[in-house]
Order: C-alpha cells, then structure tokens, then sequence
C-alpha cells in the first residue's frame, strides 16, 4: 500500500478566481490591515468585480426563432437589419493589417516603377537593334543594287 497524499483543490472554486479571507473563514484583525499603496485594492472593489462578473455570466440571450416561427413583421425587421448591415460593410473602408499595408507599399513603390523601367529598356533595345537590322539590311539592298548598274 502507497501513502500519499491528493490535492485537488477547492470544491467549486473556479480557476483565477481569488477568495478573500473572510471566504476562507479566516478572521481579520485590525493589526494586519492591507498596505495602502497605489497599486492595493479595497475589499469594495474586490467585491463590485465578483458581484459583476457573476451577474454576467447568468444572463442569457433570448434564443432566436426559425423562419417559420417569426410573424411576418419580425421577419420584414430581419431582412432589413441583414440589408443595412450589408450596406454597411459596402460602405466602410476595410481597414488592412499592417503586414497588408507594408506590401502593397513595396509593391507600389519599388515593384511597379521597377519593372516599368525594365519593360522601357527592353523595347528600346529592341527598337534599337530592330531599328539597325532594317536600315543595315536596306544599306545592303541599296548597295547591291548600285553594284548591279
């Protein structure tokens, strides 16, 4: 048989949820107050947060109704919402991450032109070459020509 000991923690307590010393049953005296500092807290504040956070969580959203459950005016305010919201959306400018932005600048400032300038040189060398092919080959057309009178 193996002696050890189990802890599993708390029954009912919730993970990153602190309980104050009067939970734990333990008495507070007055000769250990808490440091009034600017970073401590209350025991108020500490309990507005555990009161809001626990009146959060129980409220439910009201279910919604299928299609053929709605009348036709609940379905008419529907339709509307969903049109308005896609309006919306239309309208609004989409914001892109920063990631987004950084490579449609590069893309713009440094691709674009560059290939711009490339694309010129090219067909200005071809022009060139081309251009020097056809008055070399018309020089040699024309001197053929005299050679043959």
């Amino acid at each position: 048989m193996e002696n050890s000991l189990y802890h599993h923690g708390v029954k009912g307590m919730k993970w990153g949820v602190r309980r104050t010393p009067a939970q734990l049953g333990h008495k507070t005296t007055s000769s250990k107050k808490k440091k009034t500092g600017l970073f401590s807290k209350s025991k108020q504040e500490t309990k507005k947060k555990t009161v809001v956070k626990s009146t959060e969580h129980t409220e439910q959203k009201p279910k919604k109704k299928s299609v053929k459950e709605m009348t036709d005016q609940e379905l008419n305010a529907s339709i509307n919402r969903m049109r308005l919201e896609q309006q919306y959306a239309q309208l609004t400018p989409k914001k892109a991450s920063l990631g987004k932005r950084f490579v449609n600048s590069a893309i713009n400032d440094v691709l674009v032109p560059g290939i711009r300038e490339g694309a010129k040189n090219m067909v200005a060398d071809q022009t060139r070459k081309r251009g020097n092919d056809f008055v070399n080959d018309m020089f040699e057309a024309m001197t053929n020509q005299k050679k043959k009178k």
